[in-house]
């Protein structure tokens, strides 16, 4: 398939396990809605066969990395929690980001996460490199900002995002480094969320007239779909949740679908604009596409009536789960004890 060479492309990546089958779905969802552009997938090699399996039909370029020789200085500057790498990985994208924009000599690109589902946006890099040079964010907080989907057009802006995790700054995680460098540096531009007509006293944002569209930090996702489940272990999951970033009046909230593309208003006085990036915070992605070809989830948006969207086993093993932590969580306390005891 041949690309329009004015199109910047579109990276993805997964790094650390093998790539979830809602990886694969989201995957195909963007390149079923953005025909004209390259996409990448960046992985680490020991996920090779597993890409290669699921991909070998999809028009889109694998390119394997070795975390190794990145040589990360990432790995020392987060205070990471040794049990979890989640937190690694989010801020090692951007390292493994630079790395391959520097390898390519791209000069423009899009990054998305892959609980993402990514519509069509054909239009986009005109309008936003009419706007300026920078990186563009959604932004949902004073001290923070995501990188769900984001367009870069100023590759040094990654070399100066790095940076912020070292002294002084050390930055905690990704939203962490994102939020420091919105407040700190000219090329940082905030996308309109659900939530532009309240932030926009709050900190400088494009207007969605703009972009004539929206895009989704978290809070969209998250109302849509739900939470992730390992965020709620003893609970369903279930769709209708207010994220706490967001400023919107959910009341007012109204999303609506044409079979192919959601858009969103939120409140009566403003107007409908399409939404490029749904955030599936839940991983969700298979209930996503059949949202947007208006099934029950669809209906339980439009009549805003919560939805059980996943794990209904929970509403009877959940407080068994429960239980059965709280004795674990005895024993340790109960062995500790009586080890302290001996050892006095």
């Amino acid at each position: 398939m041949k690309k329009d060479k004015y199109f910047a492309p579109l990276i993805f990546i997964w790094l650390g396990s093998q790539l979830p089958a809602w990886g694969f779905e989201s995957i195909r969802f963007a390149r079923k809605n953005n025909k004209k552009r390259k996409i990448y997938l960046i992985i680490n090699y020991k996920n090779k066969r597993n890409v290669n399996k699921n991909l070998n039909k999809i028009d889109i370029n694998v390119f394997h990395i070795s975390l190794d020789n990145l040589k990360s200085s990432l790995t020392k500057a987060i205070n990471l929690n040794k049990s979890n790498n989640f937190w690694l990985f989010t801020s090692l994208r951007f390292e493994v980001l630079n790395y391959f924009i520097k390898h390519k000599k791209m000069k423009s690109f899009y990054h998305a996460e892959i609980d993402n589902l990514i519509f069509n946006f054909e239009d986009l890099d005109k309008r936003l490199n009419n706007i300026g040079r920078g990186i563009f964010v959604p932004r949902d907080g004073k001290l923070r900002a995501i990188a769900s989907f984001f367009y870069c057009n100023k590759a040094f802006c990654l070399d100066e995002l790095l940076s912020l995790y070292l002294e002084p700054f050390s930055a905690e995680n990704d939203m962490h480094a994102l939020g420091i460098y919105s407040n700190l540096s000219k090329d940082f531009y905030s996308l309109p969320t659900e939530s532009y007509e309240f932030t926009k006293s709050m900190w400088k944002i494009i207007k969605p007239n703009m972009t004539e569209g929206l895009f989704d930090a978290a809070a969209i996702g998250q109302y849509c779909l739900g939470i992730d489940p390992r965020n709620n272990r003893y609970k369903p999951t279930y769709n209708l949740f207010e994220n706490e970033y967001s400023k919107v009046n959910f009341k007012e909230l109204k999303i609506v679908s044409d079979g192919f593309q959601l858009f969103l208003k939120s409140s009566e006085k403003e107007d409908f604009y399409k939404i490029y990036n749904i955030h599936v915070h839940s991983k969700d992605i298979k209930n996503g596409i059949a949202m947007i070809n208006k099934d029950k989830i669809y209906e339980s948006l439009i009549k805003k009536k919560k939805y059980l969207v996943a794990h209904r086993y929970k509403i009877i093993i959940g407080k068994i789960l429960m239980l059965q932590d709280i004795i674990i969580l005895k024993i340790k306390k109960l062995i500790k004890f009586l080890f302290n005891a001996y050892n006095i």
